[in-house]
């Protein structure tokens, strides 16, 4: 790689912006999309700063890009699925290789973290599920995520987080000494504004083998995101007279097994669906179609779908963690997690009352002005200049 050139006629040098994406690879997920909503926006709007991307092995991170020129691609000998090896050959990997590149400002996204050698580190920390729940964490997975991220916070320059309710928890939890900014996710950018033919969409709907009406809700299958007890307030629903379906889009991890329990002994559970692997137009039929999108989480840093429902018109009741309630600007129907009665009572509230209905749909429209990745990314251009 050159040396860092100077701008010309201007005499000033060019930042290199180092941009660790070891962790992301082609399969759909809010960090990823997040990630290429904000640097997508950012490589546009400000082309002329440097900028080095490095790949993980298994996957080509320069796809999710597409006609985007004025990057350098560098792929490195990191894995994206696994964290322990990652971690094993970075330690030998970046030390020399940041130097060697000659990077100014470098942003990693995961942890353990990468000290820059050449530069600054700009450290993004998207949530603190080992210390806020740790009854959903061995041990030892807590002790060693509570150290590397103690440690990560030292070494940063600046921590970059997605929510102020993030900033808050990293405040109370960390107090961090370096500065602290935040980056929110956005709308991600493959989701069209606009709603596709009612034709389409129940083809597709067709194909999934589903019914209308349903409830949707979305999000990786962890213990944090509270789907068990969405099962159990869904079941209360049915018993009460409703026969509306439930729709629960997301990978399996640690929690499949209990909800695949409960839906085999559940009298409702014909009507309960568990779906993975769609596609995006798939997905966009789903929200398109729902009575209602629910997301029943006892813990975020942030919470895409929420921005996704909104988008495709759709009302929707959430649990009442501070996260929601900054997305939502405090203006939705929110419902205790941990309680399934309230949860069951909210979502028929929501169902029951049109008026409601078209309220939450309105709010969904204005908030989704806040969140936009051209904004986002002038903040984050900002932020990059204050090492310049």
């Amino acid at each position: 790689m050159k040396p860092i050139s100077q701008a010309s006629g201007i005499g000033s040098i060019k930042m290199r912006l180092g941009i660790n994406a070891c962790n992301y690879n082609e399969r759909p997920a809010g960090g990823t999309n997040k990630f290429v909503g904000i640097y997508t926006k950012l490589f546009q709007q400000f082309p002329n700063r440097e900028y080095v991307l490095y790949e993980p092995e298994d996957a080509c991170i320069q796809n999710l890009f597409p006609g985007i020129e004025n990057v350098r691609y560098v792929k490195t000998p990191l894995n994206s699925l696994s964290t322990l090896r990652r971690h094993l050959k970075g330690l030998n990997y970046w030390r020399s290789q940041l130097k060697n590149d000659g990077i100014d400002a470098f942003e990693i996204s995961y942890l353990p973290s990468v000290k820059n050698p050449a530069g600054k580190t700009l450290l993004t920390i998207h949530d603190l599920r080992y210390k806020k729940f740790p009854e959903f964490y061995s041990l030892p997975r807590r002790i060693f995520g509570d150290q590397i991220t103690k440690n990560a916070m030292r070494a940063a320059d600046m921590l970059i987080t997605i929510s102020f309710a993030m900033k808050k928890e990293i405040e109370e939890l960390y107090s961090p000494k370096c500065p602290i900014e935040v980056l929110t996710p956005a709308l991600p950018l493959n989701f069209s504004n606009e709603l596709m033919p009612v034709s389409e969409s129940k083809k597709i709907l067709h194909r999934l083998g589903i019914k209308s009406p349903y409830l949707l809700s979305v999000g990786h299958l962890e213990k944090r995101k509270n789907f068990l007890n969405l099962l159990k307030a869904f079941d209360l629903l049915r018993q009460k007279g409703s026969e509306i379906e439930l729709i629960i889009v997301g990978n399996p991890t640690d929690d499949l097994e209990r909800l695949l329990e409960f839906k085999n002994h559940s009298k409702y559970g014909s009507s309960i669906h568990l779906l993975n692997g769609i596609s995006y137009s798939e997905l966009s039929a789903l929200y398109q179609a729902c009575e209602l999108f629910v997301f029943p989480s006892v813990y975020e840093g942030f919470g895409i779908p929420i921005l996704e429902a909104m988008n495709f018109k759709r009302p929707f009741v959430l649990s009442n963690i501070d996260v929601f309630k900054e997305i939502s600007g405090g203006s939705s129907v929110y419902f205790d997690p941990l309680n399934i009665e309230d949860m069951a009572e909210k979502m028929q509230l929501v169902l029951s009352d049109s008026d409601l209905n078209k309220s939450l749909i309105e709010i969904g429209q204005q908030r989704l002005k806040v969140y936009d990745y051209s904004q986002i990314s002038s903040h984050y251009d900002k932020i990059l200049k204050s090492f310049e």
